[in-house]
């Protein structure tokens, strides 16, 4: 019966050249329909963490709970929307590649984007990855992996059954738009989110509104900018959005805090170095182009307009 399942779920494999080792088709089939609703299991179960290229290796603590949250929001009937700030090499582009071929392979005619910072960094960085865990994923006789897209192996399925690697042109915002997918899934992922433009986000907002259908949306990056829609994630969208501040220094993949430098001259810009691009995850503080932090323009903003009452007396005598 389970196998009856899986292959009402699954494309059809494409004829594969190399030998997938012990496994049957079946068996990777029947293990996916137990992944449907969660990404943790999936990650455990479909790659070989005992093999030569993962021996040793884990997902780290923080990546788990991005999963479990993942699975957690799937049964509340509205749009997942997470949002990871964080420094270099804590292994956010691992993460992306793992969500996205979660998302793809337990849903029949999932349909989805990645986009990143630009189209150098979604080709050389974001494929390059997604690339190596395809390589290493068990499942990767069902679906293909070309230039622009991840797509099922069935020609009848390759038009809706995709997640398109898709840069963004501010200019052109329209690519972004009418990503509907109504009683299925919708997956889109952002990566080095902060330096993406406002009109991405606006345009992709009204597909996080479809009824009875799975939405999912990521967003991850270095928290570059004191402004914008990533930075609103944390700041006033933050009741939407599922929120990790992650810390490179806490990261056992990373080496990022031994090469920072111990002494630099200006505190409160090693501050922000430190916060946005190199290690701590938490958002700048103040904008390449401004002088005052934001928390204390926002202070000002906050502030009571009334004069006291010394003043008001002053002027009325």
């Amino acid at each position: 019966m389970k196998a009856i399942l899986a292959s009402t779920l699954l494309p059809r494999p494409r004829i594969e050249t190399d030998a997938m080792s012990d496994d049957t088709l079946e068996t990777i089939a029947d293990e996916l329909v137990l992944c449907r609703a969660d990404p943790v299991r999936f990650v455990e179960t479909m790659f070989d963490w005992q093999g030569p290229e993962l021996k040793g290796k884990a997902p780290e603590p923080w990546q788990r709970e991005v999963l479990c949250a993942v699975r957690d929001g799937l049964p509340l009937g509205k749009a997942v929307r997470l949002a990871v700030a964080s420094g270099h090499g804590v292994g956010k582009t691992a993460l992306v590649s793992w969500i996205v071929l979660w998302a793809i392979s337990t849903c029949r005619d999932c349909r989805g984007i990645l986009t990143a910072s630009n189209e150098a960094q979604l080709h050389t960085r974001n494929r390059a990855e997604l690339r190596k865990w395809h390589r290493l994923w068990r499942g990767r006789a069902f679906f293909e992996l070309t230039a622009t897209a991840l797509i099922s192996a069935d020609p009848a399925h390759e038009q809706t059954w995709r997640i398109d690697l898709l840069p963004w042109n501010e200019h052109r915002p329209e690519s972004f738009a009418g990503l509907h997918n109504q009683g299925k899934r919708i997956l889109v992922v952002m990566d080095e989110a902060s330096v993406i433009p406002p009109i991405i986000y606006s345009t992709l907002e009204p597909a996080m509104v479809d009824i009875h259908t799975e939405i999912i949306w990521c967003v991850f990056g270095n928290p570059l900018h004191n402004t914008g829609p990533f930075r609103e994630c944390f700041g006033r969208f933050a009741q939407r959005w599922q929120r990790w501040h992650i810390d490179a220094r806490d990261v056992g993949i990373s080496d990022t805090g031994k090469s920072l430098p111990c002494t630099f001259p200006f505190a409160e810009l090693r501050a922000d170095l430190m916060r946005g691009r190199s290690l701590t995850g938490p958002c700048v503080t103040r904008s390449t182009i401004g002088v005052l932090p934001i928390r204390l323009l926002s202070s000002f903003c906050n502030r009571s307009t009334a004069r006291p009452n010394c003043i008001r007396r002053h002027f009325c005598s």
